[in-house]
């Protein structure tokens, strides 16, 4: 079946004189019947009357035909007009006359409703990805204001990413700068044992992230050596670069979903804002330990010493923990230089300092103190291993491979009660005195 559409004038015409007919016959003949009962002697008033009425009457028909037209063609062309718009609308051809059929009709009706419900679940997903976006990022700028370690940021940041996407693993990735090899800082998901503070002989573009890539992408699969490497990935998985200064430092990886839904480009737009920040931190970072370093020999400088040793202070005052210092100075480092020159002075001093930062424990601070010396804080040492390590270090300097022979003189002491930071230093000081009052070549433990 189809639906005729309708002629508008057509209609008016038709409607107007049918509601003329209908409205002035009765009149009409109520004045006929009225003109036969009238007194016989009347007639030629009543029929001048008559021709009045009648002259009357046709105007008025007239006028009231034109008005009731007027009336319906604005009706009946409004709702022409609609009707019109609406065929514009789902008519191919708009010189076509015919509607569509019912099961036209049917598959609109269809079409429209699976619109509409695809817009309402659009907006009610953008709706919980803005949340969520705004839940990730406080989240992660609480966690950049809390003060943490490095290590342990990126860890936090991680699992508040992978918790917000649904995802069952995350891993933070950097790059080394020398060898271009991938080194594991961050994983969620997955045993950190197996991967955290390891490299791997891959690089980014074996990774399938295209160099100078800025900005998140979606990897939809991954080469042979990437999943013999890293076996916990699963594609697709979303990679953000952590860039600084166009330099790309590593990446975000976010694979394995726990729900069926796919990873959107809202998902990859949020992780590639989280590594924005991220890599924000980790530039402030580098910039915080580049200040607290001696850009000579790579080790802490006075600086950073004096924030170590306030912070162990704090400790031992605390829960009554052992702290010790060792003050080491090179004997007749002039006269080397004076032989050698600068050049070989300067290499001298970072053999000291491979020397002396791999014969100590990693949770021992050493740091150049300033022109020739060196200082060492030693948390958790009491006497006894104080001198341990004042007599393994001797043993070692005395090993070295130098180009001439080359000693210490040190001056030792363990933190008392009574003390307070510039004693402690002051004592160990004055045992280094007494070491090179003494010939040199010794260490001494006041």
């Amino acid at each position: 079946m189809k639906y005729q559409s309708l002629e508008g004038s057509s209609v008016i015409r038709k409607f107007s004189i049918i509601f003329l007919i209908v409205s002035i016959a009765p009149l009409l003949l109520l004045f006929f019947l009225y003109a036969q009962i009238s007194d016989i002697g009347n007639v030629e008033i009543s029929i001048n009357n008559l021709q009045t009425a009648i002259a009357l009457i046709v105007i008025g028909v007239g006028a009231g035909y034109l008005s009731i037209r007027g009336i319906f063609s604005s009706f009946i062309n409004t709702i022409m007009r609609s009707r019109e718009d609406i065929g514009a609308l789902i008519r191919t051809d708009p010189d076509k006359k015919d509607l569509l059929e019912d099961n036209e009709v049917l598959l609109l009706k269809k079409t429209f409703a699976n619109i509409k419900l695809k817009l309402e679940n659009d907006v009610e997903r953008l709706a919980l990805t803005k949340r969520t976006l705004h839940s990730v990022l406080n989240k992660v700028s609480q966690e950049v204001t809390a003060n943490r370690s490095l290590d342990s940021l990126l860890q936090h940041i991680l699992e508040t990413l992978t918790d917000a996407l649904f995802s069952r693993v995350g891993v933070i990735v950097l790059v080394d700068k020398v060898s271009g090899q991938i080194s594991v800082k961050a994983v969620s998901g997955i045993d950190p044992a197996l991967y955290v503070d390891k490299s791997y002989p891959v690089n980014l573009e074996a990774l399938g992230v295209l160099p100078g890539v800025k900005k998140a992408v979606l990897l939809t699969s991954f080469s042979p050596e990437i999943t013999q490497a890293f076996r916990f990935l699963q594609s697709p998985a979303v990679f953000a670069p952590l860039v600084i200064n166009e330099n790309v430092l590593g990446g975000i990886i976010i694979c394995s979903r726990i729900i069926d839904e796919p990873l959107q480009d809202d998902d990859v737009t949020l992780v590639n804002n989280i590594a924005i920040q991220i890599a924000g931190v980790i530039e402030r970072e580098d910039l915080k330990f580049k200040a607290n370093i001696d850009p000579l020999t790579g080790l802490f400088n006075y600086r950073h010493f004096m924030t170590i040793l306030d912070y162990e202070v704090h400790l031992l005052k605390r829960y009554g923990r052992q702290l010790a210092l060792l003050v080491l100075d090179v004997d007749d480092y002039k006269s080397f230089n004076d032989t050698f020159g600068h050049i070989a002075g300067n290499i001298l001093l970072q053999q000291l300092a491979i020397l002396l930062k791999s014969s100590v424990r990693v949770s021992d601070v050493v740091c150049r103190f300033g022109g020739d010396e060196f200082i060492i804080l030693l948390p958790e040492t009491g006497p006894d291993g104080l001198q341990i390590v004042a007599h393994r270090l001797k043993a070692i300097i005395a090993g070295g491979e130098f180009k001439k022979k080359v000693t210490l003189s040190g001056g030792a002491i363990n933190w008392t009660d009574g003390m307070d930071q510039a004693r402690f230093m002051e004592a160990a000081d004055k045992a280094l005195y007494r070491a090179k009052a003494m010939g040199k070549d010794q260490i001494v433990i006041g």
